[in-house]
C-alpha cells in the first residue's frame, strides 16, 4: 500500500528537515514557495493528502494557500506552522475545516506524527456510530459486518499503547 504525497510549504531551513524525516517515514513530498504552484501540483497530482504551511508569512499569500487547497471540490487539510503568541488564536477559528496549527520551535520526527495523525483522520467518515476507517469496495467475499478500528500510535513509550 502506497502512502500518500505530502505538500510542504516552509522556509528551507525547516524545509529540508521536515523532507527528509517524511522521506523516511514513506511519503512522497512535493515542495512548493507559492499559492501558484501549490495549484499546480494539485491539478496534477490526486494523492496529495495534507498540506504543511508557514503561518508566518504574508497574510494574503496564506489566504491564497487556504483558497487553493479548498478550491474545485479538494478537501486538502493544512497543518500550519505558526509562533506560539499566534497558535491560540489560529486553532480556535474553525476546527471543522480539518486543518490544524503547530507552533514553533518543533522537531521534524514531531510533525511526522502529526501527519500520520492527519492521514489516518482523513481515511475517516462517520456514520452516526462513530468515526470509523473508510472501507474499500465490497466485492461478494468480503466481509459483511463492520468492526471498530482503533488506532493507536505514539512515538513515546509508557503511554498505554499495548492496553
Amino acid at each position: 500500500m502506497s502512502r500518500p504525497a505530502i505538500v510542504v510549504a516552509l522556509p528551507a531551513d525547516e524545509s529540508d528537515q521536515v523532507f527528509a524525516e517524511l522521506a523516511l517515514a514513506g511519503f512522497e513530498v512535493v515542495t512548493v514557495d507559492r499559492a501558484v504552484e501549490l495549484e499546480s501540483v494539485l491539478d496534477r497530482r490526486r494523492d496529495i493528502a495534507v498540506a504543511i504551511l508557514d503561518g508566518e508569512i504574508d497574510s494574503d499569500e496564506i489566504d491564497a494557500f487556504q483558497r487553493t487547497l479548498r478550491e474545485d471540490g479538494r478537501e486538502v487539510p493544512a497543518l500550519t506552522v505558526v509562533s506560539a503568541r499566534d497558535f491560540e488564536r489560529l486553532a480556535s477559528e474553525d476546527e471543522r475545516s480539518g486543518n490544524e496549527y503547530f507552533t514553533r520551535p518543533y522537531s521534524a520526527n514531531s510533525i511526522r506524527w502529526r501527519i500520520e495523525a492527519m492521514c489516518i483522520r482523513r481515511e475517516t467518515v462517520d456514520d452516526g456510530s462513530g468515526p470509523v476507517l473508510q472501507s474499500r469496495a465490497e466485492g461478494q467475499d468480503a466481509w459483511s459486518r463492520r468492526a471498530t478500528v482503533i488506532a493507536i500510535f505514539n512515538p513515546k513509550g509508557g503511554v498505554g499503547k499495548t492496553t
